[in-house]
């Protein structure tokens, strides 16, 4: 697959979060608070919609991100710095799904791109 189009997913849904971005009182956005308590749910990855029967969501809290790949509960770290997001330290829990079938590869991308985000 394609690396540029699942950058683009994540890359639009960065520039969704960085678009409601609080700003501190001088008008610098602070280091976590532009996505702090927020959800999002992917709604396309590669040009496609999640598998049907599939939820991936991403919730920021604090510095630290996690939610549902899919198929499996992920876990990390984040930093906002202006409009430069940096995702670390993915890790989740390790069950294996076998339905819908292709559930563990859309997993594994998503996983994949998202700790290549960089804004």
């Amino acid at each position: 697959m394609n690396t540029r189009f699942r950058l683009i997913a994540l890359v639009l849904l960065a520039a969704a979060l960085l678009a409601c971005n609080p700003a501190a009182g001088d008008g610098t956005p602070t280091r976590t608070t532009a996505l702090d308590g927020t959800e999002w749910q992917l709604v396309t990855l590669n040009r496609q919609a999640p598998l049907a029967g599939t939820v991936i969501t991403a919730r920021f809290s604090q510095g630290q991100i996690s939610g549902s790949s899919g198929c499996n509960s992920y876990f990390g770290s984040y930093t906002l710095r202006g409009s430069a997001l940096q995702i670390q330290g993915l890790g989740g829990t390790e069950m294996a799904c076998l339905e819908p079938q292709g559930v563990m590869e859309q997993e594994q991308i998503f996983l994949q791109t998202l700790g290549e985000v960089a804004g």
